[in-house]
């Protein structure tokens, strides 16, 4: 069987250096002084440290996949707690009035890299033309954390996820599946079919923190909090297989990678 590789039509946008992000704010912060001495110049002058605050954790944030697993928790529930306390300075400082949209903006952004970075996790992915998932459970077993994984008999390929584990990674080893070398954010993969026939058109790799595109979701929770989710099913997991079979035919389907612009 010919190799079937994902095409690569996700492009990154370019993430800003933390140097950049501060001179902007400490340039900011200088125009403090120049803040007329009223109600809406105090509140500003007031906004500047909450400001700077939230930009730091906001960008500390998005290099958490570089830490190791116990830093990554550990600058995560700091990463909490600051922002808890700058929203708190920030709501001090406009009592009583409407908070401008741009500061609402620069806090929601600190909180979505916040859930960002609790998502993260690793990710094994197929390293082999064509795959069947065995059962997940008993090798996940006493894990602890958050399993997504296809069920017994899904027939994945190459370049897609297979299982995610967060916050940290067991020592899972399966044939035919690489783990990640580092944490990732999760990935779901949906397999998009004619309605006409009812054959696989394509599978489609996307982020799970995007907006759901069309197609079925082929994984799920298998384990959540440490608790085993569902059970494995032997004669489920045939059917189900044979299901794909007929609908996937002998060959491969495309694989796409989710972009934005791709939607």
């Amino acid at each position: 069987m010919a190799e079937n590789r994902p095409i690569p039509i996700d492009r990154r946008a370019e993430i800003p250096t933390w140097s950049l992000v501060l001179a902007k704010w400490t340039a900011f912060a200088q125009t403090g002084v120049a803040l007329p001495r009223d109600a809406s110049g105090d509140r500003w002058r007031a906004s500047l440290a909450p400001i700077i605050g939230l930009q730091a954790v906001t960008f500390a944030l998005s290099e958490a996949p570089q830490l190791s697993d116990d830093e990554r928790l550990l600058g995560l529930d700091r990463a909490e707690t600051q922002i808890r306390g700058l929203a708190a300075d920030l709501g001090r400082a406009w009592r009583g009035e409407e908070m401008p949209a741009a500061l609402l903006e620069i806090l929601a952004d600190a909180r979505r890299a916040a859930e960002a970075a609790a998502a993260l996790g690793y990710e094994w992915v197929v390293a082999v033309d064509r795959f069947v998932m065995p059962p997940i459970r008993p090798l996940v077993a006493g894990s602890g954390g958050d399993v997504l994984a296809a069920e017994a008999g899904t027939i994945l390929f190459r370049g897609e996820p297979a299982v995610f584990i967060r916050p940290k990674a067991p020592a899972l080893a399966v044939a035919g599946l690489e783990r990640s070398p580092t944490c990732v954010p999760p990935r779901q993969v949906y397999r998009i079919g004619h309605s006409d026939t009812g054959r696989v058109s394509h599978d489609l790799v996307a982020p799970m923190l995007a907006a759901m595109p069309p197609g079925r979701p082929l994984l799920g929770t298998v384990m959540e909090g440490g608790a085993i989710m569902g059970q494995d099913d032997p004669v489920r997991a045939q059917g189900w297989m044979e299901a794909q079979r007929r609908a996937l035919g002998d060959g491969a389907p495309e694989v796409r990678l989710w972009s934005p612009e791709a939607g």
